[in-house]
């Protein structure tokens, strides 16, 4: 027995089955789509992340600001002008911060061991006339983690 049903014939195209040069170019159509919607997002994050650099580096830029950002590894990420200026002018960037700091900064790499983001800003004295540092960890994934330290003098 012959069935003269289409949607069971062998071979015979079901309304969902893209066909010919119609089902092609719909198919065209949508990958176009998908592809364009993809590279509005791009665009977006690449304007926000832009936008992100920028402000960053106007905070680095200002002399008045001592900060440093470290990596996981404690690793220089970031100097501010400011910063730079107070360890004595030297290149930071990739060096390990124990290399750098002053010897005054003692508890600095006991306070990192023991950060957490939720805890938000720890200060640490430093030096005799009341100056403190500041540090706080801004990211929770181990792997990943940036450390923030902030100078500040006893006046500040």
């Amino acid at each position: 027995m012959t069935s003269t049903d289409p949607s069971t014939t062998p071979g015979t195209p079901t309304p969902d089955t893209p066909t010919g040069e119609r089902g092609a170019g719909a198919e065209l159509a949508r990958a176009a789509s998908e592809l364009e919607a993809l590279a509005d997002a791009y665009d977006d994050c690449t304007r926000s992340l832009e936008t992100m650099e920028a402000t960053v580096d106007s905070l680095l830029d200002d002399r008045s600001t001592r900060v440093l950002v470290l990596d996981a590894d404690r690793r220089v990420t970031a100097v501010s002008r400011g910063m730079a200026a107070l360890l004595g002018g030297e290149p930071v960037l990739g060096r390990r911060a124990a290399t750098l700091v002053p010897p005054t900064w003692t508890g600095l790499d006991a306070a990192l061991d023991t950060l957490t983001v939720d805890e938000g800003w720890r200060e640490l004295p430093v030096g005799d006339a009341g100056e403190r540092l500041c540090v706080r960890r801004a990211t929770d994934d181990d792997r990943n983690a940036i450390y923030v330290l902030r100078y500040e003098d006893a006046d500040a």
